[in-house]
Formats: C-alpha cells, structure tokens, sequence
C-alpha cells in the first residue's frame, strides 16, 4: 500500500490529524517492538511489523474509517487503563504517546454471523433491520477470527453504551426489554450457586479454630518472644475447632482430647496482657468463639482437681444398680473423681460408684459422707484461692512500685543528660538495640563509659540487665572507664539471658539516685577524703594536658587589675602551664603551691565587691552595661583556679557556681536550692522562713504575723504569689531559683562562656551531687579546722598551754574568721584537706608576733603569751592587718 493510501487510512473521519511523531509499544502473538511514527503514518508502520512477522497480506486500519476498512483485514486497538484489554481505535487521535497498540484480525460480517446476546452461546441472525452499515459490528461482542479458535469462543465482552443499548433495542425488540433494561454483566449463575450453597449449609453450625495455650503452671503474664517459643515446640500450643452451641462439657473434653491432660482451669486475659482466673472456671462454645484470638488454660495436678457437681453428673439408682449417669460417660467420670480416702474415714469421690450396691439407707449414708467430703474440699479451695488473690494483689502493688520508681529514675537520668548529650566537640557514639532501634549522642572525652548505661537505660527499650559491647572487636564496654578508651562508635545493647529486672540491675550497676547521694553525704562528713579525691583527679587531667610553664608576677596593692590584664593578654600560654607558678613583687616568697593560693583568694575579694550583690552568699550583680569581656575572664578565672590549686570562691552561692561549671540550664535539686537561699537570707529572715517551714512540715497552720513577714521579704524579691499553707515550700523555691538563677541569667551566660572547653571536660566527669559535696567539703567550719589541726608531740607545760589558746581561738572563731585563719596559714580561704603543723618559739615584744608558712600549711607561735585575751587580741589584730598577708620569708 502507498504512503498516500495510508493516510487515507488512518485519517478520521472527525478532526484532522497533526503530524506529530509519537512512541509506541507494538504487541502482536508475543512479538514486541518499540516503534516510532506519526499519527499519520501510524497504521502503515503497523502494516509493516505485521508484515514483518508472518503476515504478507496483511493490512491495516481503524474501526469506522469508510471505504478502506472493508478492504483491511486487520484493525488496529490500544490498550485501555480503565478497561485493563485492548479496545478498538475510532480514531488514531486516541492514540497517546507510550500507549501499547496491537491488531486484531477484522470479523467477518455477513447476515449469518451470530451477535452474541444477554447469555453467553446464544447467537441469533442479523435480521434485515434498517439501521446504519456497521452498527451491528460496533456494538456488538468482538470474537476471535476462526483461525485462531474455534468458532464461538468469545475472547473478551465489551459493555455497551448507553448509544448502543438503544440502538440495540431497535433491532431486536421484546416485551421483556420495555419492562428492564439490558444488562449483560447479569450474574444470575452466580447468585443461584450462592443461594443454594447458603442454602446447604442452613442451620448447621459452622466451626471456629482457636488457638489454645496450655499453660504448665499459672502466671499473671501473657507469655511472649521466647516463652511463647518454648510453649510452642513443647506442643502446648494447638487449634482446637469449636462452634457456637458446644457446651462447656464439651468444650472441656475437646482441649482434654487435644492435650491429653486431666484436669485444667480457664484464665482470662485482658488488655494489658495480664491473666486472671475464671470466676466460675466454666466455658462455652458461644465464649470461646468470642476469644477466637487465644484461649489461655492452666493445667492443674490430678491432686488439685475437685469436681464441681458430681452429684448432678451421678444419681445412684437402687432399682437399675446403674453406676453412670446419662450426662457422663463411665470411663471419664472415673477420670474425674479418681480420689483416695483419707485417713479421717471420710468416704473418697471415688467410692461413690459403688454406692448402687447397697441397701438405701447405705446409700444415703454413704452419699452424705461424699458430700461432706466435697464441701470440706470446696472450702479449702476456696480459702487458697482467696490466700492467691491476696499475694496476687500483693505483688501487684510491689510490681507497680518498681515501675514508678524506675519510671522517676528514668525522668532524673533524662533532665540530667538531656543537655549534654550533644556536645559539638565530642565524641560520637551510636548505641543500637535489639529492636533494630539506634540512639546517637554526643560525649566529651573524659566523660564516664556510665553516661552510655544510663542513656541506654533512658532511651532504650530494654526491660532487664544489659551490657554494652563494641562491634569490631568485640569487647564489653565497662561502666567505670572513660568514653575516650572505647575503641569503636558503633555500640551493641545486649539483654542477658539470666539477667535480673532493670531496677534490681540499675541500683546495683549503676548506682542511681539515692545511692549516690548518700555516698555523697558521708564523704561531706569526711571532708578531708572528698577533697584528696578530687585533687588526684584535677592533678592527673592537668597533667595529661598541660606542660611546665614560666612565673607570673603581680602587685599585691592591685591584684585585681594585674590578674585581669595578666589572663587578657597571655591567656592561650596560662592555661597551657601546669604547675602555675606566680610570685608577688617586693616579696620574697617562693611559690610551692602557697602563693598561688593566696593570689586567687585575693582576686576573689576584690572580686565579690565588684561584681556580686549579698551579704553571707553571693549572687552575681545585675548591671546596666556590663564589661562583657571582662565577665567571660571571670569564667576562665574561675575554673583555672580551681584547677591549678583547688580554690573555689565558697562565698558565691552554690547554684550560681553549678550554671557558671555546667550551664545555666542545669537542674539543681529543691533541697540545694531551698538550703541556698536560708543561708543567703539576713539572720533573722531565716530564722522565720525556717520556723515557717517547720510548722507547714508538721501541719500546722501558719500564724498571720509570720505569713505577713514572709511575704514582704519574697515581695522585694520579686515574688507576687501569696505564701499559703498548702503552696509555701514551692514558692519559697520558685522565689530562690529566680534570685540565683532567673534574674543573673544573661550574666551566668556571658560568665560560662569564659570557661575553657578543656576545663569543660574535666567538670562533664562530676555530677551536680558531686560537686554539691565537694562544695560543702570546702567550706570552714571550727570542727574541720580543728580536725587538720596536728597536735606535736612531746609538749611541755608552756607548749601546751599555748597550744590550748589555739584551739579556743579557732573553736570560738566565726566563719569569717576561720576564712581569714585559712588563708593566713594555708594561703586559701577555703580548706585544702591538708593537715595543719604548729610549732613554738620564745620570742617576746614585738617580734614575738605570729607568724605562718602558706606552702606548708604551717604556723610558729610564741610561748610569752601569759593569758588568753593577750594572745586572742594579738592574733586577731595580725589576721586583720593588711601587712599581714605580706610574705617577707622564705
């Protein structure tokens, strides 16, 4: 056929076709070929594959082209999304680029083709009927040519419109059609199948699979993962087939058969996955169709089983001698009442079978006896069933305790590491569980491998005892090292087999909550031992850090502005020298560690006046413009002091000290909080808030006088709630968190910025807990002081009677002057944990003045004192002198 023939062919008889080039999948007896063409010269490509693949005479049109469509044999189709089949083309406009097209041979049309019907097989001839040429083909079912198949095997049915319908009714009328419409997709086969199947099975029950649990011993868990494992490879998991009107008889001698036990109870499960006994242990089939899900049973020792009616199950009859009743059979009530007597001579179940054997008045006898022997049994399980529920809802209780308490474990592990868990210069860790969960964080350096536990603990769903491990190699992860020594970042959360609850392995491996602040407290009673500790730790990590440095000199009239500049312009070379040495200029003393300590205690009393508001306690002044650069120098001061020589400024409150180490959004404890702020009020605003603190602790009533008292000191506070009864605690607290760590806010900001990374680390190792003790352990009262006071060996008279006027001296001392003690001796005001030496001289007059020696914590006293006024008022005028904190020797 010629270019021009075709497109003749495949012009529509509706629009024009466009000569756009489109892609399209040819199918045709399992040939494929992708082909490209214009929608003009489409039909010719398909003649051409067709050609191409065994048909030499083919040709090929559209459906509803006039003149060559009688002269094709073949019809070109697309595939149809909506009727998933391929369905003739009018026009090759239909035709979209990607579609699928193939071909399909054109039917024979003449007046003895068959038109199929409403059923499938019945075929009439085309009548004589005036409508349009080609209508009958259009709209009837398109069926395969007889080469392919035999005649009258229909390849698919293709629905007409509603266009069609009418046309279809013209041509073949019936009364039936007027009164309905044509509806070829009727499926009245179908419906008549299902109406006599639903038929057949009218009235008759139809049988449910349960799954049935066998449980060996009762449990209030529903068992799962591994447990429900074993049950099922110890075949005690079955499905056992049930309908509706089974009785509860049956339903029990079904599970017997099943899983050949002799006697069991039915447990009920509820929502949480607990189960609990039947009240009445009876079961029907309308019951256990209903628990479809899982049936749970629990199967009871021969010993146990008790029938529950055997009376009804067993009348004897005297004139029959039957020994069965119609409901049992003999063989399973044997099974049921199998019972020895005991030795009280009471009749046994058992024997009432052979009860048809004697006289009537035997029978009855003996029947009372059975049945007193059943009453006496039904009591004794109803009294260990009430002994159950007792222990049962005992170890509810206790199960629910643990949980609160692992729950409240959990919430202090999460606001504690809730911040710290990021930290951009750390290591990072990915912790994955069993679940196929994973966890990331981000850990300084020097933190403790007990973070990883306690973010496992937190963020995982583990439920008992478990070990951290490393990938490659394998190796456990301990709780006491340092993230540092961990060898990969890829960590595995493993459960033990035999581990115990994840309460019982947190209190005894991870040591939480209130073990740790107990141990806290008795070191506090130990000062001495908390301070040791911690200097080892602060000198190991300044000596893994850090390298010798060089001196530092400073005026002792301005130690302020020299320390501020010093730490200004050198500040990457001080904090890399370890030890620091530091000297003051026109004085002779060397430093071994005493004149460093005297440095920072006397930048910090310049400091406590310049930059901080109280009177006992410290908080942070807030200030219209502020230096912010030498607010950050404080930071750094501060934690370089520390850990250079141990000094911490005890005067600044606690809290303010925690948001300057481990940042203002830490969460100090209430308790922490609540004993700040008495020990920051003024004398008397303490002792009433204190006495009001008592009173509401012992449920009294507050009297009006002491509530208007609190309440004009928390008004200048800040403070505008009204302290009550009920809300007096929570206020006063909410009022100390606002005055330490609320209203200093952007101060605490700028101060902790100033703290080094480095110096960071080092403090991420210790708890709020921790550094709490540690603070109250360096803090001077007469009791510690005089615990580092060593008393000399072999004294005379003279010696120790001077010796005597020292310890009045420090015992009678205030707080303040215990500071300036400390600082006179040791060169710190605060305690060093190092004992304190004393030794005597026999000057006299002015020279007789005493004298100390800061790098060795030691003091020279005179034996001419003849009183104690003398010798009180002469060492109390030496620690107020200015000159006294000179240090001319060596």
């Amino acid at each position: 056929m010629a270019v021009e023939e075709s497109h003749t062919i495949c012009k529509g008889p509706e629009k024009e076709i466009k000569n756009e080039e489109i892609e399209v999948l040819f199918e045709y007896k399992g040939f494929r070929k992708a082909c490209k063409a214009t929608l003009s010269t489409l039909c010719l490509c398909m003649q051409q594959q067709l050609r191409s693949v065994g048909e030499p005479e083919a040709t090929v049109s559209i459906a509803g082209s006039e003149g060559d469509e009688q002269a094709c044999t073949f019809l070109l189709q697309r595939w149809s999304h909506k009727w998933k089949a391929f369905v003739n083309v009018g026009s090759v406009l239909e035709i979209l680029d990607d579609d699928k097209v193939t071909v399909t041979h054109k039917p024979v049309s003449s007046p003895n083709t068959p038109i199929l019907g409403p059923k499938v097989g019945a075929a009439k001839a085309v009548p004589t009927a005036p409508c349009a040429p080609g209508l009958i083909s259009d709209v009837s079912y398109s069926a395969k040519s007889p080469y392919e198949r035999s005649s009258g095997i229909l390849e698919r049915v293709k629905k007409p419109t509603e266009v069609e319908a009418r046309a279809l009714a013209k041509c073949f009328p019936s009364g039936k059609s007027k009164k309905e419409g044509f509806d070829p997709n009727a499926e009245c086969v179908v419906a008549d199948a299902q109406a006599k199947k639903k038929a057949a099975f009218k009235g008759k029950q139809r049988s449910v699979s349960v799954n049935v649990v066998m449980l060996k011993h009762y449990q209030e868990i529903i068992p799962r993962g591994n447990t429900r494992k074993e049950l099922f490879s110890q075949e005690r998991i079955k499905r056992v087939s049930v309908t509706r009107d089974m009785s509860n008889l049956q339903i029990r001698n079904a599970i017997i058969r099943a899983f050949k036990v002799s006697s069991f109870s039915f447990l009920e499960s509820d929502k949480k996955g607990h189960l609990t006994r039947f009240d009445n242990d009876s079961l029907d089939g309308e019951g256990a169709v209903k628990r479809r899900g899982c049936l749970y049973l629990c199967e009871i020792d021969d010993s146990e089983a008790v029938p529950e009616h055997p009376t009804k199950k067993f009348k004897p009859s005297v004139d029959s001698g039957a020994h069965c009743s119609k409901d049992l059979a003999s063989s399973d009530w044997n099974e049921t009442v199998q019972q020895s007597s005991d030795n009280t001579g009471k009749a046994s179940p058992r024997e009432v079978i052979d009860l048809g054997s004697g006289s009537e008045s035997d029978n009855e006898s003996e029947l009372g006896r059975a049945q007193a022997y059943i009453e006496e049994a039904r009591q004794i399980r109803k009294e260990q069933d009430e002994a159950y529920q007792q222990s049962l809802e005992a170890d509810k209780a206790k199960a629910k305790a643990e949980r609160e308490q692992l729950q409240d474990i959990r919430k202090d592990l999460s606001r504690q590491w809730s911040n710290k868990l990021t930290q951009p210069e750390g290591m990072k860790f990915t912790l994955q569980f069993s679940d196929s969960s994973k966890t990331e964080c981000r850990l300084l350096p020097l933190t403790s491998s007990k973070v990883l536990y306690e973010i496992a603990t937190v963020y995982g769903n583990v439920t008992k005892g478990f070990s951290i491990h490393t990938i490659i190699p394998r190796e456990l992860v301990p709780v006491t090292c340092q993230v540092k020594d961990i060898s990969s970042s890829v960590l595995i959360v493993e459960e033990g087999e035999n581990a115990p609850d994840l309460l019982t392995f947190v209190r005894e491996t991870l040591g939480q909550a209130e073990t740790q602040e107990e141990q806290v407290v008795e070191e506090v009673k130990d000062g001495s031992q908390l301070i040791q500790r911690v200097n080892e730790m602060r000198h190991k990590f300044m000596s893994d850090n850090t390298h010798q440095g060089v001196g530092r000199a400073f005026h002792r009239d301005h130690v302020y502005e020299d320390v501020i500049k010093t730490y200004e312009d050198n500040l990457e070379e001080i904090l890399k020298d370890y030890p620091f040495r530091v000297r003051f200029i026109n004085e002779k003393a060397v430093d071994m560690g005493g004149v460093c300590r005297d440095l920072f205690s006397a930048f910090w009393e310049d400091s406590y006046v310049k930059i901080f508001d109280g009177e006992k306690l410290l908080v942070p002044a807030v200030r219209p413009n502020p230096d912010m650069a030498v607010l950050r120098l404080h930071g750094t001061i501060l934690s370089h002091g520390f850990m250079v020589c141990g000094f911490l400024p005890i005067r600044i409150a606690f809290p303010v000290l925690a948001a300057i180490f481990f940042g203002p959004e830490v969460e100090v404890p209430d308790s922490i909080i609540l004993d700040s702020f008495i020990d920051y009020l003024a004398a008397y605003e303490s002792s009433f808030i204190s006495q009001a603190l008592t009173k509401v602790q012992n449920n009294n009533q507050l009297p009006s006088t002491l509530q208007g008292q609190i309440i004009s000191t928390l008004s200048r506070m800040g403070c505008v709630q009204v302290p009550t009864k009920a809300n007096l605690k929570e206020v006063v607290v909410s009022t100390a968190r606002h005055l330490f760590l609320g209203k200093p806010l952007g101060v605490l900001y700028t101060i902790h910025s100033g703290v080094p990374k480095l110096f960071l680390c080092f403090f991420q190792t210790m708890t709020v807990s921790e550094f709490f003790g540690l603070y109250k352990a360096l803090n001077a009262t007469s009791e510690r002081v005089l615990d580092l006071i060593e008393e000399p060996s072999a004294m005379n008279s003279a010696e120790k009677r001077i010796f005597s006027y020292l310890i009045t001296f420090v015992s009678n001392s205030r707080q303040d002057d215990l500071r300036l003690f400390l600082r006179f001796v040791t060169g710190s005001s605060v305690l060093l944990g190092e004992s304190i030496r004393v030794s005597f001289n026999n000057t006299e007059g002015l020279a007789r003045s005493p004298t100390a020696k800061t790098c060795s914590c030691a003091i020279e006293l005179s034996l001419s004192y003849s009183t104690y006024p003398e010798f009180e008022q002469e060492l109390s005028k030496v620690l107020s002198s200015e000159g006294a904190w000179a240090m001319d020797t060596i």
